[in-house]
C-alpha cells in the first residue's frame, strides 16, 4: 500500500512526517503544490534528499477540468519547474489531479507531460477536521492490499494518524512502497478514488 500526502509541503508539519517516516522506514508519495515549493524549496529539498517519491499537484490547486488545454499544462509545467529547481532534479511521473477532477483533456495533457494520474481509495478526510481516533479507524478499516491512503501533510492530526498506524499495518501483513512501485506491480490498479473531495 501506499502512504500518500497532498498540498505540502508544510514548513512544521512536512519536516516533522519527514523525520517519523524515516524513523520507521517507511517510503512515501508527495504530491507538492507549486506555490507551496515555491514558499519552502529547501523542504522540498529535503523530502526529495531523504528519498521520499514527490508528484505534481498543479501550482496552484485550481480545479483542473474547468481550465483551458494551456492553463492545465501551465499550472502542471509550473508546478514541476518549481519541484526540479528546488530539489535538484528529483523525477517527477505522477501527478494527482486537485479535488480528484478528471476528463479527458486533462488525462490526454497529463500523459503527453509524462505523468500518470494517481487517485485514492481510502480517503482520511483529514482536512474536514477530523479526529485522530477517527482517521485511524478509517485506515484500519478500509485499507487493502494496494490501497491508495490520502492524506495531507498540513495538519498535526495527520502526523499523528501517520504515526498511529504504520506499525498496526505492518502487523497486519502490509507494506509499503510509493506510487510509482504499485504502478510496477500490475496487479494493483492504482486509479481508484472515492467521490471527489477537498485535496
Amino acid at each position: 500500500m501506499a502512504l500518500t500526502y497532498d498540498d505540502g509541503p508544510h514548513p512544521t508539519i512536512t519536516p516533522k512526517l519527514i523525520e517519523l517516516l524515516k524513523s520507521k522506514n517507511t517510503p512515501a508519495t508527495f504530491f507538492l503544490l507549486g506555490q507551496s515549493v515555491k514558499a519552502y524549496p529547501a523542504i522540498a529539498h529535503q523530502l526529495a534528499e531523504n528519498g521520499f517519491e514527490v508528484g505534481n499537484h498543479s501550482f496552484s490547486h485550481p480545479q483542473l477540468t474547468k481550465l483551458s488545454d494551456e492553463a492545465i499544462r501551465r499550472e502542471l509545467a509550473q508546478c514541476a519547474e518549481l519541484i526540479t529547481s528546488a530539489t535538484g532534479g528529483a523525477p517527477i511521473r505522477v501527478m494527482r489531479p486537485t479535488y480528484g477532477a478528471h476528463n479527458e483533456r486533462v488525462r490526454r495533457i497529463a500523459n503527453e507531460m509524462g505523468y500518470k494520474i494517481i487517485l485514492w481509495d481510502v480517503d482520511t478526510n483529514d482536512w474536514r477536521k477530523r479526529t485522530t481516533d477517527q482517521m485511524v479507524a478509517t485506515i484500519l478499516s478500509s485499507a487493502t492490499d494496494g490501497s491508495i491512503i490520502l492524506m495531507h501533510d498540513r495538519y498535526p492530526t495527520t502526523l499523528e494518524t501517520t504515526a498511529a498506524v504504520i506499525d498496526e499495518l505492518r502487523a497486519r501483513g502490509f507494506t509499503f512502497v510509493t506510487v510509482s512501485e504499485m504502478l510496477e506491480q500490475p496487479r494493483v490498479a492504482p486509479n481508484r478514488k472515492q467521490e471527489p473531495r477537498r485535496l
